[in-house]
């Protein structure tokens, strides 16, 4: 009796909506877009290593969160390390550099991921687990920062929205290291996980609505920046998702202005924005020298 094994990208046929023109010998491994006929990585990560400032489909992908990376980094160091962040409250730091760290090993994990996921089956596997387990991370340190702020001066309530954002982080994050979860092109099991942690997200905003209303809730936390980041990424997940603008313009966003280079740029946006939010939150109540 033969065994019939669950099919993976690596194991799936190339896409047969399109035909696919590639620049390069590409594998199925990156031929999951049947919208993207062109500028496809080599089967050589040593080959593609040797060509790294060639225009392919992937290098957007890589670069935006690369150097997304290195300027959150420098973000945390000037956040949190900086001789004149002494005047900030050691709380305030260190829900802001917890945020400014998320994000920065979020992106490095998805440049990695991007760089070297035609190095080997092992070497894919191991760099998507780090890619989804940095969303993870990326959504807990925003929670993380938001509830600090919410409930700056109540740390019981603090305490419990933390435990019950970090309880769900672990269990998003086992669900991440299924390979039913990465390897398969369904994509549900994805969507349905990260949906549901981040809807838990709001949990500490539903709660500081309720006990100070919205003018204070906003002061506390930073709303429109918490809200602008959601709303960012959700549009670029939409846009990845649905393969848009590609669906509609099938080979004219091979190397560039696809779904998932949107997708980066609107979560750059989106982590930016709040970055700053979260800034000028901190300012203010350091001054004031609230206590605890």
């Amino acid at each position: 009796m033969e065994i019939q094994h669950e099919r993976t990208r690596f194991e799936t046929d190339t896409p047969a909506l399109h035909p696919v023109q590639a620049s390069f010998s590409a594998t199925t491994l990156h031929r999951d877009n049947s919208f993207i006929l062109s500028g496809y990585r080599c089967g050589s990560f040593i080959l593609d290593a040797m060509n790294i400032a060639s225009l392919t489909s992937d290098k957007v992908n890589i670069w935006s969160h690369a150097l997304g990376s290195l300027w959150f980094l420098h973000q945390f160091f000037d956040d949190c390390i900086k001789d004149d962040t002494t005047a900030l409250l050691t709380s305030d730091r260190f829900a802001i550099g917890m945020f400014d760290m998320s994000v920065a090993l979020c992106f490095f994990f998805s440049a990695a991921f991007h760089t070297f996921s035609n190095h080997s089956r092992s070497v894919y596997r191991l760099s998507n687990q780090m890619d989804h387990l940095g969303i993870v991370l990326l959504m807990w340190g925003t929670g993380l920062s938001g509830a600090h702020f919410v409930f700056r001066c109540q740390r019981t309530a603090y305490t419990v929205h933390l435990t019950l954002m970090s309880a769900s982080a672990v269990l998003s994050g086992l669900a991440t290291l299924r390979p039913a979860f990465r390897e398969t092109g369904d994509q549900q099991p994805r969507v349905l996980v990260y949906t549901c942690f981040g809807i838990g997200l709001f949990a500490p905003v539903l709660h500081g609505l309720y006990a100070f209303g919205l003018a204070e809730l906003d002061e506390r936390m930073g709303l429109r920046s918490f809200l602008g980041l959601a709303l960012l990424n959700s549009i670029g997940a939409s846009l990845y998702l649905y393969k848009a603008p590609e669906r509609w313009l099938p080979g004219r966003c091979d190397l560039a202005g696809q779904g998932h280079n949107w997708m980066h740029g609107f979560v750059l946006a989106g982590v930016w924005m709040r970055c700053n939010g979260l800034v000028q939150l901190a300012i203010p109540r350091s001054a004031r020298q609230e206590v605890l």
